[in-house]
């Protein structure tokens, strides 16, 4: 949480606030489009892509943020995923376009 001190007046209503912070360890937060869950019952999945096909991957999901939802465990930042995978399931072919 960050408090801003106003001098004066109030602060306006849209700040911007630039954090630094100290010490070495920082935690990265993974977050996927919500388009990209796919739950079947109960499990929550995201479909990712080896050597040309889809690969079903489970995931725990956390925060919702907007339109992103937060990965607590399943999948490592930077691992691409399939958006809007529909009815696309593990072992079909998919081809990744940029």
């Amino acid at each position: 949480m960050v408090h801003v001190d106003s001098v004066g007046a109030p602060a306006p209503a849209l700040v911007y606030v630039v954090v630094t912070v100290a010490g070495s360890a920082v935690a990265v937060t993974v977050t996927v489009p919500a388009a990209a869950i796919v739950t079947f019952a109960g499990v929550e999945k995201v479909l990712t892509v080896d050597k040309g096909r889809a690969v079903e991957v489970r995931v725990t999901t956390g925060r919702r943020l907007g339109d992103r939802v937060e990965i607590v465990t399943g999948i490592a930042a930077g691992t691409p995923v399939v958006g809007q995978p529909g009815n696309l399931t593990g072992g079909q072919p998919v081809a990744v376009q940029p």
